[in-house]
């Protein structure tokens, strides 16, 4: 009995609720582009995981190796992406849609393998550690923002807004 209460003790740290929250808003800001592009537009699109890890590692390794601020690296990051779009979706833009399909699942595998393999750029498969004073005051800022109302997470700000600009942007 005691071990199983040992084992369950996790469940009431607060820190395991924040990262369980920060993984279930990063899901569904990731869910909210895929609704944007398959669902409002029917491009059947398999390479979006491969744009969010190029403007995920971007903004990690600006933050991270070159120690530059979160709201410096944010639009970078935005941008890389951006243009590794731009790149792809251009280059493929007469294809039929099962060898668009083709093509950015074929660039989602080469973002991945590139990512586990430039250990010394990426991490591999352990990926990035670390962030900025800026990230901890911006966490803590929509933590104190949102407690009142009973919110305690920073993953749920992001994915309001997001929801929000897709809902009224379409």
């Amino acid at each position: 009995m005691i071990t199983f209460a040992l084992a369950l003790d996790i469940f009431t740290q607060l820190s395991f609720w924040v990262s369980v929250g920060v993984l279930a808003g990063t899901y569904g800001i990731f869910a909210c582009g895929l609704q944007l592009n398959v669902g409002f537009t029917g491009v059947v699109n398999f390479g979006q995981a491969g744009f969010m890890a190029i403007g995920a590692y971007t903004m990690g390794i600006a933050v991270v190796e070159l120690g530059w601020s979160f709201w410096a690296a944010l639009p970078v990051a935005v941008l890389v992406a951006m243009a590794a779009g731009l790149l792809i979706g251009l280059s493929s833009l007469r294809l039929r849609a099962d060898y668009f399909a083709i093509v950015t699942l074929a660039f989602a595998e080469i973002v991945r393998y590139t990512a586990i393999n430039a250990r010394d750029l990426t991490g591999g498969n352990q990926g990035l550690i670390g962030f900025d004073g800026d990230w901890a005051r911006l966490s803590g800022g929509i933590q104190e923002a949102l407690a009142p109302v009973g919110l305690d997470g920073e993953f749920l700000l992001p994915l309001l807004l997001v929801t929000w600009t897709t809902l009224v942007l379409l």
